[in-house]
């Protein structure tokens, strides 16, 4: 079913529903991890574009949960509904589309109906988000399918597009580092283990314990330690290496072709 011919809400059973935005087009939003080749993708279709923390909820088989971060950039297009197609299988919070005959995914917000309606909804919002893809691939067919930027004013599309927070950008330039670090790290390079860790401080890698995540290292005094990745410092051990984070580390220059973009003056 085409988002242009659907109402506002769509049953596919039941006891399954999708709310789904008012207007002619939805923005989609593609999010990838900053040290790919996709991160440089470039189209005159892209509506805007900025720096992202993309954060990574994993399940685990005893039923817990955990969650993992990256540095990411995120594109932003503004689709016609008339590209867009329901592909008529639930998704419980993951709406399988196609744009432009193409598969994706959007990662939306859901939940239970009040009565007379039962079920599940998911709530599709004007700008709604895709799973992350790193395949440059992907953001072609997106940006076949949108509009031009002039094309999504002329329609009265606007859009903001926030920029990152002080905490945000400090952590960003973290992941980057230890992205950087984990690539470079071998045996003999210095590390800068985090403050509140045993009071190690700076010591050189004498082994690498890769699968396990872990490292063994001598301090100043000769002492062995036996030390996990997330205990270090990944920006001073970098800079301790002389490693360079690349230009990525500046942030990638937030972008948008509709409305100025929102800054957070602190940040900058």
């Amino acid at each position: 079913m085409l988002l242009a011919e659907a109402g506002s809400l769509v049953s596919l059973t039941p006891t399954y529903h999708i709310a789904l935005p008012p207007g002619e087009a939805i923005i989609l939003v593609a999010c990838v991890a900053a040290r790919t080749p996709a991160a440089r993708f470039t189209h005159p279709r892209i509506a805007a574009a900025t720096a992202r923390l993309l954060h990574f909820r994993h399940d685990l088989p005893t039923g817990g949960k955990y969650w993992t971060s990256q540095a990411g950039v995120a594109f932003y297009f503004v689709v016609p509904k008339t590209a867009i197609t329901l592909t008529g299988v639930p998704g419980y919070s993951y709406v399988p589309v196609t744009v432009g005959g193409h598969p994706f995914t959007l990662n939306v917000s859901g939940g239970t109906l009040a009565p007379p309606l039962t079920g599940w909804c998911d709530w599709v919002a004007p700008t709604a988000h895709l799973t992350v893809t790193n395949r440059i691939g992907e953001l072609r067919w997106l940006a076949q399918a949108a509009w031009e930027p002039a094309t999504a004013q002329a329609h009265g599309i606007r859009l903001t597009v926030p920029a990152l927070t002080v905490a945000e950008t400090a952590q960003y330039r973290a992941l980057i580092a230890a992205q950087v670090g984990r690539a470079r790290l071998g045996v003999g390079a210095r590390i800068q283990v985090a403050p509140g860790w045993d009071g190690v401080g700076q010591a050189t890698v004498t082994g690498i314990q890769a699968r396990r995540q872990r490292l063994t290292a001598q301090d100043t005094t000769g002492y062995g330690w036996a030390i996990p990745y997330r205990a270090l410092d990944w920006s001073a051990t970098c800079a301790l290496n002389g490693w360079e984070l690349g230009p990525l580390a500046a942030l990638p220059a937030a972008w948008n072709r509709l409305d100025p973009v929102t800054e957070d003056s602190a940040a900058e």
